[in-house]
């Protein structure tokens, strides 16, 4: 019967509907059983009648609706359901679509630029200029680094630092630049590049463009950089980073800010929070032409590939585009901050206004006296402000993640994915995400339907209900703040893990990540990009951080056998040609003589994990 219940897959769809028919009962104690009838029939007749049902603005009511209306109508926004009413093929056509329609009326003729906006970006580039200063190549080279996302050629699934150097893909100027600048000046590397394999390098005449999820009607348009280019370009940005935290925008730390900025002006609405449509893609060179310093724009221009190919669906080919700035090159974020700070901040200058300015990347701040005058601005420059995320009468705000109604945490739970069917310890682990998402916005009192509905399937499914402390992962178990031996409800009691102390160290069941292993090709590849890590950090955080649930053990230098990153060492295997059985692979050791098995570094293979049980130590709750 157990082995039965293993084997069973569990649709994640229905675990979907039914939670929002939960919190619908459970609302329905304080608006009685007609709230969202309406909803509750389109749903159960399908998404397409769900996800288009008219849904009704939320301004002006109290805080308690206003925070239950926006958990209900944007529970989904991030899911996608099996007979959602966009598919997959037509959430890359629509993103495709708007992209390039984009670039079409970037490339059409513009008329002169006003005297109004002339000497806002006038302004502007003293801003700029004061804030870089002049570019130095040596600062550059120095805080260059492979980036750990795609590059052209190498995807997310093979995009570690060994496999990336097999293949240096870059334009001819990125090649020749890494050639004759970086390596000239990287002994470590040389020295890596010559233990591995000798890298080729792969002339690059075009980029590709990947889309990702984003919500259930529109994807997210991605250009990962060509290798050597993300090099170059992760070095940009990160000296314009610098520059930044200098003058008080520390993009580490600014968006936890702009949360605590986002609450204060929902209650006195005296600063907007703005959020920018195609931000990135805006900047042409004619914009970046009159804004940048001539030494930077040399390196914003470096290397850059006019062109976009796409590899199927009705946009297939390849396309020029008029955008300097994508998502998935180095410099974009920081370099759009600095950007749009230096614009708002030249335009009350101009007015006379000293008001604060805070910009993470498109999210602005600023003062609302302002807002019409930056609203023109922008359109001047065919940039376009986010007309559904940018507030400024209402009382809300919302900000790098945080959505606040009168002073109010208001963002609803959003379960990210897509129609799955899960494994029973996959489906457990969800279970987990779910009640631990919820309970960070709601109390058990508030929602007592929907917890009993949720715990109920993990002890159907899994026997016992792990409870562990809140700073463990949110798929490993409930996160409770006082130890329970049972559920001390209203009706129903729950069969909940207890931990145990042994050698005065607690050990709490739960669920844990195991990865895959991958045998790393060149260890000392690891080893230098370690190093390059950190030389270049800008905080304090060790480069080796405590993996509470990880398995990897120390990575070892070759060069000195210095432990400095995890590697997980494993023996070798072949195949006996006799008997077909794996076998292990030995050596004899020249010191004692001694046969060893021979062993291999690997590290945790990407996107590759599965959740297993497992005993971890921790700090009891408080009780």
């Amino acid at each position: 019967m157990k082995a039965r219940t293993l084997r069973r897959k569990y649709e994640t769809d229905v675990l979907m509907k039914g939670l929002w028919l939960k919190l619908v009962e459970d609302f329905r104690s304080l608006y009685g059983n007609e709230y969202k009838r309406a909803d509750v029939e389109a749903l159960k007749q399908g998404m397409h009648q769900f996800r288009f049902r008219p849904v009704p603005a939320h301004s002006n009511v109290d805080v308690d609706l206003f925070r239950r209306e926006v958990q209900l109508d944007k529970l989904f926004k991030r899911y996608r359901f099996k007979d959602d009413p966009i598919s997959a093929d037509e959430r890359a056509f629509l993103t495709e679509k708007k992209f390039f329609q984009h670039q079409e009326k970037l490339g059409k003729p513009k008329p002169e630029i006003k005297l109004r906006t002339l000497k806002v970006l006038q302004e502007a580039r003293k801003i700029i200029k004061g804030i870089l200063g002049p570019f130095d190549p040596k600062e550059h080279l120095e805080v260059c680094r492979f980036g750990k996302r795609a590059c052209k050629g190498v995807p997310a699934a093979h995009s570690y630092i060994d496999e990336k150097l097999e293949v240096l893909s870059g334009t001819i100027e990125h090649i020749k630049w890494f050639k004759n600048d970086y390596l000239g000046g990287d002994t470590e590397l040389t020295r890596a590049l010559d233990l591995g394999v000798n890298p080729t390098y792969d002339v690059v005449k075009c980029l590709d463009m990947v889309n990702v999820a984003k919500s259930w009607k529109i994807d997210r348009g991605i250009v990962p950089n060509s290798v050597i280019g993300s090099l170059h370009s992760y070095g940009v940005g990160a000296i314009i980073q610098s520059r930044l935290k200098d003058i008080g925008l520390d993009i580490q730390r600014l968006q936890d800010t702009h949360k605590v900025y986002a609450m204060l002006y929902s209650k006195t609405r005296e600063y907007v929070t703005a959020d920018m449509a195609n931000a990135s893609n805006g900047y042409t060179y004619v914009i970046l032409s009159r804004l940048l310093p001539r030494d930077w724009l040399a390196q914003v221009k470096f290397g850059r590939i006019p062109d976009i190919q796409i590899s199927d669906g009705p946009y297939a080919g390849i396309h020029r585009i008029e955008s300097y700035m994508l998502m998935g090159i180095g410099f974009t974020f920081p370099l759009q901050t600095l950007l749009f700070y230096s614009i708002i901040q030249a335009i009350q200058l101009l007015l006379g206004k000293r008001h604060m300015v805070s910009v993470y990347g498109d999210d602005l701040i600023y003062h609302r006296s302002i807002h019409g005058y930056v609203a023109e601005v922008f359109n001047d420059l065919d940039f376009e402000l986010n007309s559904d995320k940018t507030f400024v009468k209402d009382y809300f705000r919302e900000s790098c993640g945080g959505d606040y109604y009168r002073g109010v945490p208001s963002r609803p739970f959003q379960p990210e994915g897509e129609t799955q069917r899960l494994s029973a310890s996959d489906f457990v682990c969800l279970l987990h995400k779910t009640i631990n998402g919820l309970l960070e916005r709601w109390t058990i009192e508030e929602i007592p339907k929907t917890y009993h509905w949720l715990l109920s399937q993990v002890a159907s499914i899994n026997g016992l209900i792990f409870q562990v402390p809140s700073y463990f992962p949110d798929y490993s178990g409930v996160k409770v703040k006082r130890l329970m031996a049972q559920w001390r409800g209203l009706r129903q009691d729950y069969p909940w893990s207890t931990p145990y102390t042994k050698d005065g160290i607690t050990h709490f069941s739960c669920f844990g990540q195991k990865s895959y292993d991958r045998f790393v090709i060149n260890e000392a590849v690891y080893y230098w990009d370690t190093l390059r890590a950190n030389s270049s950090r800008t905080d304090s955080r060790p480069v080796c951080e405590h993996d509470l649930f990880g398995d990897r053990s120390t990575m070892v230098d070759p060069f000195t056998g210095d432990s400095t990153k995890k590697f997980r060492l494993l023996p070798i295997t072949t195949i006996d040609e006799k008997s077909g059985k794996t076998k292990f692979l030995f050596y004899r050791s020249s010191l004692n003589g001694r046969w060893w098995k021979r062993k291999r570094a690997s590290v945790a293979r990407k996107g590759a994990q599965r959740y297993i049980h497992q005993s971890q130590v921790g700090i009891l709750p408080e009780d």
